[in-house]
């Protein structure tokens, strides 16, 4: 895996050990193209955080400060958001507060947590 991790700016933002002697660890990692890189393969479950195109370039264009051609170069390198929710476990769709989207990703981690 790290020659996989090395070439890419990758995240782990949930590490935990289920187990001292288990070979079984829990993940959860944020990276732009996580499909495009093939992480998905080595993963139980895939969550998308969807959003619309508007939505995510006036985000962007407030987070970032980038301007309208830099937004489209950046979503654009991207694969589809309609392709990966196709190939999401779960899609939590964060139209909604940043309050709103935590409380998804709890219910989420709660349910996915409760299974172990």
């Amino acid at each position: 895996l790290e020659s996989i991790f090395t070439n890419y700016s990758i995240e782990i933002v949930y590490y935990h050990d289920l187990d001292v002697n288990s070979l079984y660890k829990s993940f959860i990692l944020f990276l732009r193209s996580f499909f495009e890189v093939g992480l998905d393969a080595i993963c139980d479950n895939v969550i998308v955080i969807w959003v619309p195109y508007a939505i995510q370039a006036k985000r962007l264009a407030l987070r970032d400060n980038l301007s309208g051609g830099e937004i489209k170069k950046r979503i654009g390198s991207q694969m589809h958001m309609e392709e990966k929710v196709k190939l999401a476990d779960f899609v939590i769709d964060n139209t909604g507060s940043k309050k709103d989207l935590r409380n998804k990703i709890n219910d989420l981690y709660k349910l996915l947590t409760s299974k172990s």
